[in-house]
């Protein structure tokens, strides 16, 4: 699917372009809140300043793609494919990555303030900067051996109270 074939059945209310392969393609500032982008191939895809807020991106693959700035507040990233993706700046609060594959991912400031990173794929990312980043446990409180070994040694901030913690 192109990129102008997606905006214009946007444009008339379509909300489900699951499955559509939108690899490579320029979507730099668009607003796709609340849609259904289950599994979309946005491969190297440049989505710079875009608005998914509360999207369903579960299970999709932004290998390499480039999310500076992007807001995905409230959405479903649950097992999604954001290696080597760049998310400078991008909110991701309330966001849902549970399962994601970050690695070598730039979340340089980034705001995680409230998503769920459990059982998150880690190595390699950029975090310098990130705001609110958080663990989340399963359902006895203790972080999943994944992603406890993925941050371990790095510092975490907790937003709220200011204190820096280390998960070990």
């Amino acid at each position: 699917m192109k990129a102008d074939k997606l905006l214009k059945q946007q444009a008339i209310g379509e909300r489900n372009f699951s499955g559509a392969n939108l690899s490579e393609t320029n979507l730099n500032d668009v607003d796709l809140s609340q849609v259904n982008l289950t599994k979309v191939n946005f491969r190297g895809t440049s989505l710079r300043g875009a608005k998914l807020s509360g999207s369903e991106l579960k299970d999709a693959n932004l290998v390499n793609a480039d999310l500076s700035y992007a807001n995905l507040s409230d959405s479903n990233l649950e097992g999604v494919n954001l290696s080597g993706a760049t998310l400078r700046g991008a909110d991701l609060s309330g966001t849902n990555l549970k399962g994601a594959n970050l690695k070598n991912a730039d979340l340089s400031q980034a705001n995680l303030t409230d998503s769920n990173l459990s059982e998150a794929e880690l190595k390699g990312s950029k975090i310098k900067g990130a705001i609110g980043l958080d663990v989340h446990g399963n359902k006895n409180g203790r972080s999943s051996s994944r992603a406890r070994t993925e941050a371990c040694l790095t510092l975490l901030f907790n937003h709220r109270s200011g204190v820096g913690a280390w998960v070990q």
